[in-house]
């Protein structure tokens, strides 16, 4: 009931654009760039009559039925769900969730079940206080802000219950009284599309095609056929943070629709990647590792690509990839 409730009210809600500057909302998110207030999500579903429940996490069935709904095109966006207690659940990766907190109250934010966090960045602790905890499977990020009226973002980066890079990207913003207790998020469970590591065919062959790495030698060669005519090899790599010799690629290619990172050591942890087109703007982009470590797949052809991640001593590093001079398409 909850689900067909949800499905046939979700269009009626409208999306905010919340005004915070500081943020960079237009375009960080998803491609149409949706950021929404956590304190004015809530008071929409309540005044649209959709709260689902008091307290706890929604269903997985409901999660998953408004994905299904929303890929097939039975609806046109998916909808910030929210519980009578003042929490909200977020579609992971489509909408920004803005995070309205107070001074003296913490509001958590809770990652999917499995989801271990590999680090943080963001929230800087003269403005913010930070705590991290686990409970039932979760990983918990708490906020509270020192101050009234200032505002910053967090990056939380995880690794997913079957290896994948989670990212979860929150604004945040703080005012006198009002604040969301919790925040969590809602994502895609349905199989993905198997992953496309680049084997080449043999000596001088101008074509790779698609393998998974579980294959054997029977088996490999039968996926999708990526011509290298149409990979462009035209990237530039500069290190900006840190130590970057653990993560310096060997090379980058991409077509139209990806990216591939070639790396000439086997990375354990994939690193946080930050899509960019020319104008600056964000999203969130799927990605994974592939070949043992040493392939990174983004299932995006962005102008410019940074990879995060923690080295030696929890210090970061931060490898920028950008296109070359040409025009290519910037996403």
């Amino acid at each position: 009931m909850h689900t067909l409730k949800t499905l046939m009210l979700s269009a009626a809600i409208p999306a905010i654009s919340v005004a915070a500057p500081s943020l960079h909302t237009p375009g960080v998110g998803s491609a149409e760039g949706q950021a929404l207030n956590t304190a004015q999500a809530w008071r929409i579903a309540a005044d649209s009559h959709t709260l689902i429940g008091q307290g706890g996490l929604p269903l997985i069935t409901e999660e998953q039925s408004l994905w299904n709904a929303w890929r097939s095109g039975r609806i046109g966006k998916l909808p910030v769900l929210a519980w009578g207690d003042g929490a909200v659940i977020y579609p992971l990766g489509l909408t920004t969730p803005i995070l309205q907190t107070s001074p003296d109250n913490f509001s958590v934010i809770v990652l999917n079940k499995g989801a271990v966090p590999s680090g943080m960045l963001g929230a800087p602790g003269a403005q913010w206080i930070v705590k991290t905890t686990v409970a039932g499977h979760h990983a918990i990020v708490a906020v509270s802000p020192r101050f009234v009226g200032i505002q910053s973002n967090l990056q939380i980066f995880a690794t997913g219950p079957q290896g994948q890079l989670l990212t979860y990207t929150v604004g945040l913003v703080s005012g006198k009284e009002r604040y969301t207790p919790q925040l969590s998020f809602y994502r895609d469970l349905a199989p993905q599309s198997a992953a496309i590591p680049l084997t080449p065919v043999g000596p001088g062959a101008r074509t790779v095609v698609g393998g998974s790495p579980a294959e054997g030698p029977a088996s490999r060669g039968k996926g999708p056929k990526i011509v290298a005519s149409h990979l462009s090899v035209n990237w530039q790599q500069q290190c900006v943070i840190g130590d970057c010799s653990q993560m310096m690629p060997l090379t980058v290619a991409s077509t139209k629709t990806q990216t591939f990172v070639h790396f000439s050591k086997a990375l354990q942890v994939a690193p946080l990647i930050l899509p960019k087109d020319r104008q600056g703007n964000s999203w969130y982009a799927p990605s994974r590792l592939t070949a043992g470590g040493k392939t990174l797949i983004v299932d995006a052809a962005p102008w410019r690509l940074d990879l995060l991640q923690q080295g030696p001593g929890k210090q970061i590093m931060q490898i920028r990839l950008t296109r070359g001079g040409n025009k290519e398409g910037n996403q």
